[in-house]
């Protein structure tokens, strides 16, 4: 009936108002304003480096305690060398975990070793070119080389402490001493 009514009119009566076309569209950019703000930062290939390091480095400890024998981490230009003292000579460590195997090399990343309450010491190889850091060992007995870790990159920088217990502790940029 109201179809043959001329003074009503359907004009208008289909649809969103402007209002409820706002508020969506509001909702809509509150909720991937949400989501942006909840993802993690981009990590880059020399980070990603870092962490995998950091991680073979705190594993050390365990493996020495599991394995009974002496267990280290000498850095070389870009190349990690993990090793394990057996039967009177240091031979390689292999296959032991995936952290190990993943940062063998660090080639995008500066790494730095300064023992604590000991002179840091650098160490040349045979043909005198390449630089070594100082090794750090892990004894079955749950001891460690007490040093001080510097890992740089172009885009980030961090410091760890691994201590006497074999503990490998992060140092935030507040609590750092310049040396």
């Amino acid at each position: 009936m109201d179809q043959l009514n001329p003074l009503h009119k359907n004009e208008g009566e289909f649809g969103f108002t402007l209002v409820e076309l706002l508020v969506v569209i509001f909702i809509i950019g509150l909720m991937s304003g949400v989501v942006v703000m909840s993802m993690p930062e981009r990590q880059t290939d020399s980070r990603a480096e870092a962490e995998q390091l950091t991680l073979a480095i705190a594993s050390l400890s365990r493996e020495a305690i599991a394995s009974g024998e002496a267990v280290s981490w000498t850095h070389v230009e870009g190349m990690n060398l993990f090793e394990r003292y057996h039967g009177g000579d240091w031979v390689a460590l292999n296959g032991t975990s995936r952290a190990l195997e993943k940062s063998k090399e660090t080639k995008d990343l500066t790494v730095r070793v300064t023992l604590l309450g000991m002179e840091t010491e650098r160490k040349f190889t045979e043909d005198q070119d390449v630089q070594a850091q100082p090794p750090l060992v892990f004894f079955p007995t749950g001891e460690a080389t007490p040093a001080e870790i510097e890992i740089t990159a172009a885009d980030f920088d961090s410091v760890h402490k691994l201590n006497a217990s074999g503990q490998l502790i992060f140092i935030p940029v507040a609590e750092r001493v310049i040396r």
